[in-house]
């Protein structure tokens, strides 16, 4: 079956909030997806096959002071398991890299941690690098669930 990645856009709330639920195992209000999808920063990009969600991928735009052009943070991507190993994890991050020259931005980044290979096969085998094996991820817990 053919498989569609297409970035979601105003109209299509009911359909991001459907990959919520998949996705991230948390219902969003159709309210939440509008306000969502209305921020053109925010990217949810879906993987299609027929009416049938097969993998999910969330971005930000994020823009930079010292730079002309913005950076795309690759929040999360996820593929269903009845749909791995069928080349969607690709797909969507080629999406990323045609979004990456088509918007004209610096670059998309994605973080993961060495001890998740399938990640990091993914990305390695579409054109990303590491840049630095030294991070340390720091959170600031906040009060809102």
């Amino acid at each position: 079956m053919e498989v569609a990645i297409r970035r979601l856009e105003p109209g299509d709330e009911a359909r991001a909030a459907e990959a919520s639920a998949l996705f991230k195992s948390a219902a969003a209000s159709l309210a939440r997806a509008t306000s969502f999808l209305a921020d053109s920063r925010n990217y949810i990009v879906v993987a299609e096959a027929g009416d049938e969600l097969a993998g999910f991928l969330i971005a930000y735009r994020l823009a930079r002071l010292d730079r002309e052009a913005d950076q795309l943070f690759v929040y999360e991507i996820e593929v269903v398991p009845a749909f791995r190993r069928r080349r969607i994890g690709t797909k969507l991050m080629q999406w990323v890299r045609r979004t990456v020259d088509e918007e004209r931005l610096m670059e998309a980044f994605v973080l993961t941690d060495s001890g998740n290979p399938a990640a990091i096969g993914l990305y390695g085998s579409t054109g990303a690098h590491v840049e630095a094996d030294t991070g340390i991820l720091f959170v600031y817990p906040g009060h809102a669930a």
